[in-house]
This record gives C-alpha cells, structure tokens and sequence, in this order.
C-alpha cells in the first residue's frame, strides 16, 4: 500500500499508464503526447539499451519497471536535465514513474560533482544526491524503497509531487533542500525530520509530520518564507533543536497539534512562537491561513505635514489597507505606523495588519518625530533624512515597495527577513546600501543594486530565491559573504570594467561553479585572471559567449618564469598544452591556475585536462607554486623534481613526465580526481614519496619505473599511501629493486584484482593492500615469503585469492605469518602476462603490452619492460 506524498494537490488523479513497446512509445513522445513510455528492466545496467541515444533526451514521461543500479540512474539523470558531474543535458524527463522498480547496488557512482558530493546506489535507497539538481516535476518512488539520503532530490526546482511509500523510515539532511515549486509536504513515518530537509522551499505552504517523530533537528524549514501551517501528530512534543524554527517568521504560522496534546504544546517555549497553537480538529482546509480571504484595499493619500498619517487613515482603516500609496513628508511616527500596518509593531511583535503593497515614490523620508523601532534599550532606530534607516521595513508583510526618488541611502537590516518581499524599486541615485540589508528576503527573485562604490557585506545573504544580480559600474569595492546562502543564483551581471577591490571571502556562501558571470566587452580576460572571479561557471561578455581552446598547443619556454606571459588571455581556456624548456615555481603555479588550482588550493576557472612535460626541465626559482598559511607550508621546485603538492587537486586527465625529472615527492598528483586510463612513469624516476597520488580515483593503470630504489628510510623506494585511494586501480606490477612496500599504500584500492612483487621485496607493511576486496591474484617472486605485517592483506581475501609462487616455495609462504591464512597457495607462473596467457590466449591480439596487459602503440615507445605477442607467443623485452 502507497501513502501518498503529493507535494502541490494533495488530491491530485494520478496519470493512468499505458505501457507500449519502446519504439512505439517513443514515437509518440516525440509527437508531443504525455502518454508515459513503460521500460521494463530485466537486467540491472541495461537501461542504456532500452533507450536510444535519440530518444533519450526527448522523453517527458517515463514508467520503468525492474531492478536499476547506479549506471541506471544516471542515465535516468541525463534523461532529467543532468549529469553525473551536475552540469545540465538536453533531456526533457518531467515525470518518472519507479512503483514498480527496485534499487540495487553496483553500477558505479551515479553522482561525482565533487570529492565530498558523491552518489553511489544501495539497496532500497534513494542515495545521496540521487536526483539533485534534474528537471523533474513528479516522480513515484519504488515500494521497495525504505530510506530517502542526504541531498537526494535537492535543487530539483521544478519538483511538485513526490510520492513514496509508507515503509519509509528515514529522509536524510538537505533531501529536499531548495525545491522551490514543492507547496505541500507530508513527511512519512520518520522519528527523526533531518536538518535542512526542506530548506529554501519557498513555495511551501503546508507540513504534516507524523506521530512517530521524536527528534527535530535544525534548520528544517530554514527560508520557507510561504510556510502558513504545520500539522504535528506527536502525542508528546519532540525535542526541539535550538535552530528547529530558525530562518522562518514563526508568528506567521500557525500549529496544529493532537487535540488531547494541546496544552503541551502552549506550554512549550518554542512552540509558543507560532502565530497560534490549535487542536487539529480545529482545522479547516478549506481556509487557509495565510490568507485571510479579506478583499483587497487601496488608498491613496498626501501628507501635508509630517507625522499626521495615524490622523489621515484612523485606527478603524489602519490594519484593513493591503495597497497604499503615500505622497509628501514622512517621520519616525510615520513610518511606525506604517510598519503596523504591515504587520510589525515598534517591538518587531507581530500585528494584524495586512499592507503588501506599498508606493512611496513621491514621498520624502524626513528626520523627526519618535522612534519607529525599538526593540530594547540598544537596539533604537530613528527617521533621517532621505535614508531608509536600519530595521524600518525589518520582518514585514510587504511583498512590493517603491522607495521615494529622493532617496540617497539604504541602512544595514532595513528590509532584514521581509520574506514576502518579491519587488522593490530602488532610484538610480542611492549611493549606499548597508550590510544585511536584504538578508533572509527569500522571496526576492532578481535585485539590481542603485549606483552604488560598495556593495556591503551579507547584503542579500540567504535570499534562497534569487537567481539574478545586477551590479553596476560604480562598484569599486567587495565585502565579505555579499551572496551567502544564495542558492539559486544562476547569473551575475558586473559593468565594472576596473577589478574591485575584493573584502575576505566576498562569494563566501555560493557556489560559483553553478554560476555564470557576465563582464563588460573586452573584460573577459581580466576577470579570468583574477582568483576569486576565475571560479565562476563561465565567464562571458554581455551578449557574447566564451569557449575554450581545443587541440594541442606547444608552448616553448625560453626563459623560465614566463609561461604566464606565453599564454597570455588562453590562460583559462586551454585544455590541452605541450610545454618545452626550463619551468620554474612561477610556471608551475601557472599550470596549477590552468588546471584548476591557485597557489591557496582554491579552485580556478582553468580548463586544462592534457599535460605534456616530456620536453621540460624543473628548475629552481620562482615565486612558490603552493601555499598552506594554516600548516605553515610553502613549496617552491627543485630541480629535476616533481615536488610536494604539485598538481594536487587539479582537473588533470593525463599526464606525460619530464624526462629529466628523477623523484616524486609527497602529494604530488593527490586528489587528481578526474587522472584517469594508464599512467606511465619512465625509468629515470627512482623513488614516489608519500600519498603522491592518494585518492586519484579514476586511474586504472600505473606502469611503474624500472628504476625505483630505496635511497634512506625517509626517502624509500615507494612511500606510504602512494596510491590510496585508487578506487579504480585494477592492477600493479612493483619492479626489481624494490625492496620494502609501505603502510597503506595500496589501501582502498577497491578495484585492484591482480599484484605482481618482485624478487626484491623483503617486507610489506601494515595495510597495504587494506580494502582491497576484489584480489584474486598474487603473483610473488621471491622465493621466501616476503615479511608481512598486521593488516597488510584485507580479510576477506584470503578464502579466495590466489597466491602464485616459485617452484618449490609453497612451504615457506603457508609457514609464513599472514600468508599461511590464504586458502590457495601454488606454484606456477610469477608474472602478470602468464596470467593473461593462461586464462585469454584466445582473446589477447597481437602487438605490444606493458606488464600490466594493457596494449599500447610501438610510436613513441617509453624506455622500459613490455611483452611483444606474435602468432600466439609472448616474450618480455627492454626498451632502452
């Protein structure tokens, strides 16, 4: 049985479903019938069959049916508007229909934004970020699903209907976050209602929590600024977070509790907020109360002396006008009364007054009369002169307001959580709008600041409506978090053709990477240049479009320190670059910005993924390309070195070594998420420090250097976590010479399956090969089992991998600690290519491989050991 969750018309008919054959339904489709196209799934992963690539991004609605996995549900993502990195696609799927489908796991991640924003499939799991960000409008979820995760449909700002089944037990932080067209939602039978779950749903008019909830955490409705009603079946009141009702107007809302409950819920301090606590079988839907279904009343009036607007409309009037327009001089007693009119008394206490719409353009703001603000003895606000002082509209029913062309300035907190507040005109010639002026204004969609030089910190902080910023070419000056918690911002507009003077962390709060920039003509290269601008999405000319560069470009550097000058304005568009001659820091710093990372670890606009630096010597000298303030860490090259956190986090794909480079020191490539197929390191490298390329998660193959060797205890041949991390590491063959394997270097390589060691090796470390659940084979060379550390094998592996060893070494290894608990110890063939004769003579062709068996071209061949496979036979030979 299906609890139904609609989230727009609780009664809504739901759409019958015709189930068709694919090439019929689709043709249909795109003849713009809404009839729903049914996929019946047989396999888990095969939805990209039964869907053609054309009819993939045409389809609006959809039924499937079966089990699906992780590469099913990015293909229903793609299908939704999105892809695995978030970034939008053409598909048109509105609504999806999953009654009858189950989630499983395995398919791989379906969600990779980030390394901290990452989906991967469980069973009867809505995973994290499962829909984030897709176009859909309604979507059935499977009976079989018992949990909704973290983020899993935030930012779907088109949602209006989610339906899911009452076996739903949990519904994670952020599940629902920013799904500004939802209107109603009905929690199922949860005990906990997460932090953050409908955050920024500023459509949201209705909540229903069950009586199972015995846990409110913080932050749940945090800038539903619609929100008029909340149901709480609960007999007993559930522990309140200090942040429960934070960013919501409480005395706007009314809360309906059980019948027999009601007294606990008047006496609770936090739920004595609400505008009214009410028996439930109070309650009439047929009413709504935020509104109050008054008609509407205008007046128009002129003020012939200031102060006298409490005589011009009397008390009887004052809280029934809903649009008022007032001319001549207004004071401090003025605007008081003003702000009772629109719900707010001198307190900020709410007031029944029902003003939305208010005109002052031909009014004057003028010093004098009393205060119209004073919430206690420090906080006081008086009129001024032409000036919208701090807090004079603060927390307001007003949802339109025209400000008087005699204005000059806007004070900080004037309009602070005006959360109904949709339009405001504000004249050309104001020059000063205050910090926090406009912060928490949730329902503002588009703000365009007056002709101002600054704009003020936190000034639209957590408008979670907005989606465009005008800000105009007087602005000399940026302040810290000026967007915060804006997440729907989608496009800025600057016409500064001179670079601000930027505050501390002025885009605190927003992610720019979602946002695309649009700059004045001929200023694209000078915004791109600059750290904090470079972050955006894209940036563009007003009216004009930028793209990045394609196609290898070779840069000779002839002088080193110049690369800079080298690219010039190609800086953040070039992906894929060749660099010849002697680099130093300032180069590499270069590099990094181009690939992604500045000098702080920040993240640039930079498009670069190809790195050639076969034809490159380091050098010394040079501004330092890397700067850790906080652990007091700064590096600078060395020469012939590629040193400590070189390219760490940087957008990298592949990468071609110096040839005269001969060490790689700590981190170097960590964190390159994205340094992906077969890495070759040539000979002339002998040792790779610690977590060099820890956590390159999308590496399958490393072809390490012959030339590896042990130089001192701190400098060994192979460092600790080396390749850490390498979920998608398949194999590894550690060369002759090396002598010890330390801790954790392999750890968490979840895809390794095969490890050839060398004659060499005498010790293995604790938890080198930790998590590494899918090795089968290990083919060891030395004839005495090597010295094996707690924890260097992963468990589970020992019933089922297989240990290749000399002829006559089976004792030594099942007499040897840790390797005499594998199952299956034998003799036979101690390298990599003997397995893949053995077990796919039939399917290996021709040509030349690394020890690894991956096939690569006889053309500019690296030094080093492959295996040549002609007419069925294999032989090792030695490129020098």
């Amino acid at each position: 049985m299906l609890m139904q969750h609609n989230l727009h018309l609780l009664g809504m008919v739901a759409a019958s479903i015709l189930a068709v054959t694919p090439t019929d339904a689709f043709a249909q489709a795109k003849a713009g019938e809404q009839t729903p196209v049914t996929v019946n799934v047989t396999t888990a992963g095969t939805l990209n069959t039964l869907v053609t690539s054309d009819q993939k991004f045409t389809t609006t609605s959809l039924v499937v049916k079966g089990d699906i996995n992780g590469a099913d549900i990015l293909f229903l993502r793609e299908m939704a508007g999105s892809d695995k990195k978030g970034v939008a696609t053409e598909g048109k799927l509105e609504v999806l229909d999953l009654t009858e489908a189950n989630f499983v796991a395995g398919g791989g991640d379906y969600y990779d934004k980030s390394f901290t924003e990452k989906g991967s499939p469980a069973d009867a799991t809505v995973g994290s970020y499962c829909f984030a960000g897709t176009i859909l409008k309604e979507v059935k979820l499977p009976n079989s699903v018992t949990k909704i995760k973290d983020s899993a449909f935030e930012k779907c700002t088109a949602l209006t209907s989610v339906t899911f089944s009452k076996d739903v037990t949990e519904v994670g932080a952020s599940a629902f976050s920013g799904c500004t067209s939802l209107k109603s939602f009905e929690f199922p039978k949860v005990e906990i209602v997460s932090a953050f779950v409908l955050s920024g749903c500023t459509a949201l008019t209705k909540v229903v929590i069950p009586e199972t909830v015995t846990d409110l955490k913080g932050n749940i409705f945090k800038n539903c600024s619609a929100l008029t009603e909340i149901h709480i079946a609960a007999a007993n009141v559930p522990s309140i977070a200090y942040s429960t009702f934070s960013g919501i107007t409480q005395s706007d809302i009314t809360l309906y509790v059980p019948d027999e409950s009601l007294k606990k819920y008047q006496d609770d301090y936090d739920c004595k907020l609400f505008k009214e606590v009410k028996k439930e079988s109070e309650y009439d839907p047929t009413v709504n109360p935020g509104e109050p279904g008054t008609t509407e009343v205008v007046r128009s009036v002129e003020l012939t002396a200031a102060g006298t607007l409490s005589t011009t409309i009397d008390a009887a009037e004052k809280l029934t006008i809903t649009s008022l327009t007032i001319k001549g001089d207004i004071n401090g007693d003025d605007l008081l009364y003003i702000r009772e009119m629109a719900g707010r008394d001198i307190k900020s206490d709410p007031t029944s007054g029902k003003l939305e719409i208010l005109d002052l353009t031909d009014a004057n703001f003028v010093a004098g009369g009393g205060n119209f603000y004073e919430k206690d003895q420090w906080n006081k606000a008086a009129a001024a002169e032409n000036t919208v002082q701090s807090h004079c509209f603060e927390m307001t029913t007003l949802k339109e307001i025209k400000l008087p062309k005699s204005l000059r300035a806007i004070k900080s907190e004037s309009f602070k959580q005006s959360n109904k507040l949709t339009a405001i005109t504000i004249p050309e010639e104001v020059t000063e709008v205050g910090d926090n002026a406009f912060e928490g204004c949730s329902s503002l969609v588009t703000f365009d600041f007056p002709k101002v030089t600054k704009i003020a910190g936190s000034v639209l902080a957590n408008c979670t409506a907005l989606t465009k910023i005008t800000i105009p070419a007087t602005v000399t000056e940026l302040s810290y978090g000026m967007f915060s918690g804006c997440s729907s911002v989608t496009e800025i507009h600057i016409a500064a053709t001179t670079l601000p003077n930027k505050g501390w962390k002025p885009f605190n709060g927003i992610d720019q990477r979602n946002i695309t920039l649009y700059v004045p003509a001929g200023c694209v290269d000078m915004y791109k240049a600059d750290t904090d601008w470079s972050l955006f999405k894209e940036i563009k000319e007003e009216g004009g479009t930028t793209t990045p560069e394609t196609g290898v470009k070779t840069i000779d550097v002839k002088t080193a320190g110049t690369l800079s000058t080298l690219v010039g304005t190609d800086k953040f568009n070039l992906t894929e670059i060749k660099v010849t001659g002697d680099i130093n820091s300032s180069d590499i710093l270069c590099l990094r910005e181009m690939a992604g990372r500045d000098k702080m670890n920040v993240e640039t606009s930079g498009k670069l993924v190809s790195l050639d630096l076969s034809g490159a010597n380091i050098v010394a000298g040079g501004d330092s390309y890397y700067k850790n303030s906080t652990a007091n860490l700064e590096f600078t090259t060395t020469a012939n070195i590629i040193s400590e956190n070189m390219f760490d986090h940087c957008k990298l794909e592949s990468f071609v070594f110096p040839a005269t480079a001969t060490a790689i020191e700590g981190g170097a490539f960590g964190s390159c998420y994205n340094l992906k197929g077969t890495l070759t390191i040539p000979d002339n490298i002998t040792r790779i420090g610690n977590y060099a390329f820890e956590a390159c998660v999308s590496l399958e193959h490393v072809v390490l250097p012959a030339a590896l060797k042990q130089e001192s205890y701190s400098k060994p041949a192979l460092g600790s976590n080396v390749f850490s991390g390498c979920h998608a590491l398949k194999d590894i063959v550690i060369p002759e010479g090396v002598t010890r394997i330390n801790t954790n270097a392999f750890r968490d390589c979840f895809e390794l399956t095969k490890v050839t060691l060398p004659t060499t090796v005498t010790y293995i470390d604790g938890d080198v090969f930790k998590g590494c659940k899918k090795l089968a084979h290990i083919f060891a060379k030395r004839e005495k089992a090597p010295t094996a550390n707690y924890g260097t094998f992963e468990e589970d592996i020992y019933p089922t991998c297989t240990v290749h060893v000399p002829a006559g070494s089976v004792d030594s290894y099942k007499g040897a600690t840790y390797w005499e608990n594998f199952t299956n110890i034998v003799e036979g063939t101690v390298d990599g290519i003997g397995n893949i004769e053995a077990g796919h003579t039939s399917k290996v062709a021709d040509g030349i491989y690394t020890l690894n068996g991956v096939k690569v071209s006889e053309s500019n061949l690296a030094p080093g050991i492959y295996i040549v496979r002609k007419n069925g036979v294999s032989m090792k030979f030695v490129k020098r």
